[in-house]
C-alpha cells in the first residue's frame, strides 16, 4: 500500500513560491505547472532563433517534413490525417496551416528542380561537345487506360550518368475549378472572383494518350528559349505518334531531328514480328522441317 509524501518536490517548491508573489495567477496553460522551465516560455524563446542554413526565422513548426513528403507521394492534408492515424502518429496541423506550408515549399522545390535541370544541361553539353544533344524521352499517366486526367513526361540525357533535362505536366483537371462548383449558385459573385483570378492547372484539353506527344513536343520547343540547346536525336520508347510530330512540325529551324530506336524497344519489337513469321510458317516445310522452329533452328532462348 502507496503512502502520501508529506513533503514536496524541489520543483514544485520554486513553482509555489513563484506563485505566492503574484496577485493574481493568470496561468491556465497544463504545460506551465511542476517545470523549471515553462515549456510555453521555451517554445517562444526557440521561435527566436535563425536556421544556419536557409538563415530563416524557425516558425515553430515541428512536422514539416510530414507535409513535404505528402507532397512528394501526392496526397493532402486528409491523406496525411489518415496516413497518420493508421501509423499511430501525432495528427498534422490544421488544414489552413497545412495549405500556407506547402505554398511556402513549392517555390523552394521550384527552384531547387530548376537548378537541378540546368546543372544536368551544362554537364550534357560539355560531354557532348557542343549544344546539339542526344536525349531520351518518355511520358507516364496517373492512372492506366489512357482515361487519366494528368500526366507527366520528361527529357533524360543520355551520358553516363543520365539525368533528367526537363519536365512537363499535363492535367486536364483543375483542382480549384471543381472546388468552386460548390458555390457558384450559392455565391456566384465569389465563384467569378475566385474563378478569374486563380491559376488554373489546366493545359491539356485533347485525349489522354496524346499526353506524351503534346509533352515531348512541347519540351523540344522551348529547348533553345530555356537552355540555348537543340535536341537533335531522339531516342524514342517505340510510340509510333511522337516521332511523326517531331518530323511533320519541326521545333528547330533546318535542323531535322534523327531518332534512334530504344534497345528495349527495339528487342520487343523484333521478338513479336520474329514469333508471327514463326507462326505463319509453322505448316510450311523448309530443308525437310516443318516451320522455322525447333533445334537447329529458331528457339525461345
Amino acid at each position: 500500500m502507496y503512502k502520501t509524501r508529506s513533503f514536496s518536490g524541489p520543483s514544485h517548491q520554486k513553482l509555489s513560491n513563484f506563485l505566492e508573489t503574484q496577485s493574481i495567477d493568470d496561468n491556465k496553460n497544463v504545460n506551465d505547472y511542476y517545470q523549471i522551465i515553462h515549456n510555453l516560455f521555451l517554445l517562444e524563446l526557440m521561435k527566436q532563433t535563425i536556421c544556419v542554413s536557409c538563415k530563416v526565422m524557425w516558425n515553430g513548426d515541428m512536422s514539416i517534413s510530414k507535409r513535404e513528403g505528402a507532397n512528394f507521394v501526392g496526397i493532402g492534408h486528409q491523406g496525411l490525417t489518415k496516413l497518420c492515424a493508421i501509423l499511430n502518429l501525432p495528427t498534422p496541423i490544421d488544414e489552413d496551416h497545412f495549405s500556407e506550408t506547402i505554398e511556402y515549399l513549392l517555390p523552394i522545390f521550384e527552384s531547387h528542380k530548376s537548378l537541378s535541370m540546368q546543372n544536368a544541361i551544362e554537364e550534357t553539353c560539355k560531354k557532348s561537345n557542343g549544344c546539339k544533344i542526344t536525349v531520351s524521352g518518355d511520358g507516364t499517366w496517373q492512372t492506366r487506360g489512357f482515361s487519366s486526367l494528368h500526366g507527366i513526361v520528361d527529357i533524360l540525357s543520355t551520358v553516363p550518368t543520365a539525368k533528367v533535362l526537363d519536365i512537363e505536366r499535363l492535367s486536364k483537371k483543375c483542382s480549384i475549378c471543381t472546388g468552386l462548383l460548390s458555390i457558384k449558385n450559392s455565391n456566384p459573385n465569389k465563384y467569378m472572383e475566385i474563378k478569374n483570378t486563380h491559376q488554373c492547372e489546366i493545359n491539356h484539353f485533347a485525349s489522354s494518350a496524346s499526353m506524351e506527344v503534346d509533352g515531348i513536343y512541347r519540351l523540344f520547343s522551348r529547348s533553345e528559349r530555356l537552355y540555348n540547346v537543340q535536341y537533335t536525336h531522339y531516342i524514342g520508347d517505340g510510340d509510333a505518334k511522337v516521332f511523326p510530330k517531331l518530323s511533320n512540325d519541326p521545333p528547330y529551324k533546318d535542323i531535322s531531328i534523327v531518332k534512334i530506336e530504344d534497345v528495349n524497344h527495339f528487342s520487343k519489337k523484333m521478338l513479336h514480328r520474329l514469333q508471327k513469321i514463326a507462326e505463319s510458317l509453322k505448316t510450311t516445310k523448309i530443308d525437310g522441317k516443318l516451320g522455322i522452329r525447333g533445334s537447329g533452328r529458331m528457339t525461345k532462348s
